[in-house]
C-alpha cells in the first residue's frame, strides 16, 4: 500500500480542495487567515492541526468538513454515514478528501449521479458508487466528507420564508425561530404560559395530525371551537417500554407476514426496513460494521455484479 501511495502523488490539501471544487477557491493566504482567526479565538498556532485550519476555513464559507470514518477503542474502523446510494441523492454532498499525510491528500468528487476517484495530480477514474466505501476504507487514513451546510435550509432562504426549528434536546415550550428580516439570525422563543395563543395558531391548520408524548398517542382534528381529540393508545396501564416492545413485535410480525404473502415486494420493502434500523442504531450510538455487508465487500461473498446493481437500484428508489 505504501508503494502505491508513493506513486500516486495527488498534492496537498489545497490541491485536493481545488480538485474537489473544480476551481481555486482557497489559497495559502486563506489558510493563514484562518489560522490567525483561530489564534484570536483562543487556540494557539502550535496547537492547530492542518485539519483544524482547513475545517475552520471551510466553515467560514458555509462548507462542512466532518469525519467519515470512526475508530473505536480496539482500533476497528467503521463508516459513519449512510450508503453511497443515499449520499449520492443528497444535494448537500460535494465529495470526500483523504489525508495520507500532511502533504499528500486525495479527492473523491461527485459529478451529479456519478463519482470520480483522484489517481494523481492529472488523472481521475470513474468509480461505481457501491465501490467507494470499500476503496476509502482500504487506505485506513483520515477521511472527511465535504458538504454544503446551507442546502437543507435553501428552500426557505431562497423563497425568503421564515422557518422554525425544534430538536430532541430543545427545552419544552420553546423553539428557535429564523426570520428573513433579520437575515435568519437565530432567536430562541419560549412559549410557556401562552397556551391560548398557541391554540389559536393551531386552529389555522386545515388537516388532522397525530401527536404523541410519554403517555399516549392522540389524533387531533380541527373543529369550529378548537381541536377535537381522540386517544388512539394510552400508556398508563403499562410501562412505556413494555408498550413499545409489544408494538415493535406486532409491526415486525405484520411485515414478515406481508412479505411471506407477497414475496415479490420483499426487495422493495427491505431497504426501508434496513434504513429504519440504521436510524435506531445511529440514534443510540450503536456501531454497525458496514464492511460485513456483501454490498460493500464483494471478495468475501459469492455475489455477482448484476445482483449488486439490482440491490443498488432498489436502494435508489427510496426517497
Amino acid at each position: 500500500m505504501m508503494s502505491k501511495l508513493a506513486i500516486e502523488k495527488c498534492g496537498g490539501p489545497l490541491e485536493a480542495l481545488t480538485s474537489l471544487f473544480r476551481s481555486e477557491r482557497f489559497t495559502h493566504q486563506d489558510m493563514a487567515n484562518a489560522s490567525a482567526m483561530m489564534s484570536q479565538n483562543g487556540k494557539p498556532h502550535k496547537e492547530q492541526s492542518i485539519e483544524d485550519i482547513i475545517n475552520f476555513m471551510l466553515n467560514e464559507w458555509g462548507i462542512g468538513m466532518d469525519n467519515a470514518i470512526a475508530t473505536d477503542s480496539d482500533g476497528v474502523l467503521s463508516w459513519v454515514y449512510d450508503s453511497m446510494a443515499f449520499l449520492t441523492k443528497n444535494p448537500c454532498i460535494i465529495g470526500f478528501i483523504l489525508k495520507h499525510n500532511n502533504g499528500e491528500w486525495r479527492a473523491v468528487k461527485r459529478l451529479e449521479d456519478t463519482w470520480e476517484w483522484q489517481l494523481n495530480k492529472q488523472s481521475w477514474d470513474r468509480v461505481e458508487r457501491h465501490e467507494i466505501i470499500n476503496k476509502i476504507m482500504g487506505y485506513k487514513c483520515p477521511t472527511y466528507i465535504i458538504w454544503k451546510q446551507w442546502i437543507p435550509l435553501k428552500k426557505w432562504i431562497k423563497d425568503f420564508r421564515p422557518f422554525y426549528i425544534r430538536s430532541s434536546d430543545t427545552e419544552a415550550s420553546s423553539r428557535w425561530e429564523y426570520e428573513p428580516t433579520s437575515c435568519w439570525m437565530p432567536q430562541k422563543m419560549v412559549y410557556t404560559g401562552h397556551d391560548k395563543n398557541i391554540a389559536k395558531i393551531l386552529k389555522r391548520w386545515a388537516s388532522p395530525c397525530l401527536i404523541s408524548n410519554a403517555k399516549q398517542f392522540i389524533a387531533l382534528s380541527p373543529g369550529s371551537d378548537g381541536w377535537d381529540q381522540e386517544t388512539i393508545m394510552e400508556f398508563d396501564s403499562l410501562p412505556v417500554g413494555t408498550v413499545a416492545d409489544r408494538l415493535s413485535g406486532l409491526v415486525q410480525k405484520t411485515i414478515e407476514t406481508h412479505i411471506s404473502n407477497n414475496p415479490q415486494q420483499k426487495a422493495e420493502i427491505m431497504p426501508f426496513v434496513a434504513h429504519a434500523l440504521m436510524t435506531v442504531a445511529t440514534k443510540f450510538g450503536i456501531k454497525i460494521n458496514h464492511r460485513q455487508l456483501s454490498a460493500f465487500q464483494l471478495d468475501d461473498f459469492d455475489l455477482d455484479r448484476d445482483e449488486l446493481r439490482k440491490y443498488d437500484k432498489e436502494l435508489s428508489k427510496i426517497k
